[in-house]
């Protein structure tokens, strides 16, 4: 089957279910493009799959899955929408605190918190205990307030 007859029968009712996933058309053609692009340069070898519509639902579906895991691990914030009295630290500030932690503290904090791993996730990389890993990072949280109230007293202090 070649990349038209692909396009022809099944474009589509897959741009459909890519649309009902992700709630954005524009993302749903970007999908819709990738997959065809992959069909034409061969990536998938449709030759030896029988049921070639359900191959590409379920490959349409997993790539708008990890689109909206990736939203939700990277949320976009529009600065410029943000209240003016909102202030951001800076990195080096964040920086600075994260340097303040264990190595196993800041490791622990930063793939659950910043890059969005799961603590199962983070288990399985690390090879410690579920428990543990949850543990971590309720107690770097914890030292992270602490030294964030220390600085906002020491700063309060200062003024007067």
């Amino acid at each position: 089957m070649d990349v038209t007859e692909i396009y022809k029968a099944y474009y589509g009712s897959l741009l459909q279910r890519a649309i009902e996933i992700l709630g954005d058309v524009d993302q749903a053609m970007d999908v819709m493009q990738d997959v065809m692009l992959e069909c034409q340069s061969g990536v998938f070898c449709l030759d030896n799959i029988q049921n070639v519509g359900g191959f590409l639902y379920r490959v349409v579906r997993f790539k708008c899955l990890n689109i909206l895991r990736e939203q939700r691990l990277h949320p976009f914030v529009d600065i410029d929408r943000c209240e003016s009295g909102i202030s951001f630290p800076a990195a080096e500030e964040i920086d600075d605190l994260l340097a303040l932690l264990t190595p196993w503290g800041r490791r622990v904090l930063v793939l659950h918190d910043i890059e969005g791993y799961s603590c199962q996730e983070i288990a399985c990389q690390t090879g410690k205990s579920l428990y543990a890993v949850r543990r971590q990072l309720t107690r770097s949280r914890q030292q992270l307030k602490q030294y964030i109230n220390d600085i906002d007293t020491f700063d309060n202090d200062a003024r007067h």
